[in-house]
């Protein structure tokens, strides 16, 4: 019989991606163009740049050379087309509720500042070639950038360190619960997503931190869950998320793997909560997929004026990077960032 791949991010994270998609359904036209090697098609389809990136170890800048521009896009998308059917959500008319984004700055503690500057030494010792890349890495150095972003208890040897005071967890804690008391009259909910530290991984974790604090300030334990307590199990699954949509349970926590994707909890959702930042901007979107109100932005979109409407276009929906965007127009990833915001900032005044 026939097969379908439907995907809600066809380019996630790399360029590449597209090469692969095409290599899986549409095999005979890559060879027939001389393109079935990688190396072929990205000759004929990129361009390697220099980019301007943020240090792994966070301190600094550095240019590195990427594979990050598309050329011959009209031909490019001509082969594409030959085996895709794009469908958006204003195709289906999909009524979704509004979104607000508020972000919460939290200064760095001094315990956070003196771990960076150790992975600011780890990382030149590993540029200079001092220690073999399976004692430690630039890649070693950025997961553990993140866990001292989110408490820096998390790192290997730190195990019996006191949880961060005054840190993301606690800023998290916070305002969860001034939202779980002004949402009490309707039994509003909220999502908390963490990749950084999950049950799953044993021992201290920042869900059970977090918990610890909201029943500290007033939660009722019954009332917080963890997705990962219903596992993959689907009937377990399904009876927890609808706890949640009648307001029995009011936070539930999770990872994007586990609760970015089959999760219909949105009936009396008020608040979503990234306490991390996932690897892959598209797994952002997909927490954030279920909030926002396409159909309104599409028919805005619609009366949009370009390049507004498709540098928002490629970037929110096409998930391409403010470089690549900027390629494209044969612009700079500055120009592509301004066109963006300046877009956002229209459709919002519309929305408004």
């Amino acid at each position: 019989g026939n097969i379908a791949f439907m995907t809600g991010t066809p380019v996630s994270n790399s360029m590449s991606e597209l090469y692969n998609m095409q290599r899986y359904l549409a095999p005979g036209t890559l060879k027939a163009q001389g393109l079935d090697t990688f190396a072929a098609w990205a000759g004929a389809y990129g361009q390697v740049v220099p980019t301007v990136e943020l240090k792994p170890e966070g301190n600094g800048f550095q240019v590195k050379q990427r594979f990050a521009r598309f050329q011959n896009l009209p031909e490019l998308m001509n082969a594409v087309k030959q085996f895709t059917d794009m469908i958006t959500n204003d195709d289906i008319q999909l009524p979704l509720p509004e979104l607000e984004q508020v972000p919460v700055p939290v200064p760095i503690t001094d315990r956070q500042k003196k771990e960076m500057e150790e992975l600011s030494d780890r990382a030149d010792r590993v540029r200079d070639g001092d220690v073999p890349p399976e004692v430690d890495n630039l890649l070693r150095i950025t997961g553990d950038g993140r866990k001292i972003a989110l408490d820096p208890k998390l790192l290997k040897g730190h195990e019996n360190d006191r949880p961060l005071e005054n840190g993301k967890i606690q800023a998290c804690a916070e305002n969860v619960v001034r939202i779980w008391q002004e949402e009490t009259p309707r039994l509003g909910t909220q999502l908390v997503f963490c990749d950084s530290s999950t049950p799953a991984s044993g021992g201290w974790n920042a869900y059970q931190d977090l918990k610890d604090r909201l029943i500290q300030l007033g939660v009722p334990a019954e009332q917080i869950a963890f997705v990962h307590d219903a596992g993959d199990n689907p009937a377990r699954r399904e009876q927890l998320f609808a706890k949640v949509r009648s307001g029995e349970i009011r936070v539930l926590m999770g990872s994007t793997q586990k609760l970015g994707t089959g999760t219909n909890v949105q009936e009396r959702l008020a608040a979503i909560h990234d306490l991390d930042c996932p690897w892959r901007p598209a797994d952002l979107e997909q927490r954030l997929g279920d909030k926002e109100d396409a159909l309104k932005i599409h028919q805005v979109l619609h009366r949009l004026a370009e390049p507004y409407r498709e540098v928002f276009w490629l970037r929110t929906f096409g998930e391409l990077s403010f470089a690549q965007i900027g390629g494209l127009f044969e612009k700079t990833e500055s120009w592509a960032r301004v066109t963006y915001h300046r877009a956002r900032m229209k459709i919002k005044e519309e929305l408004e």
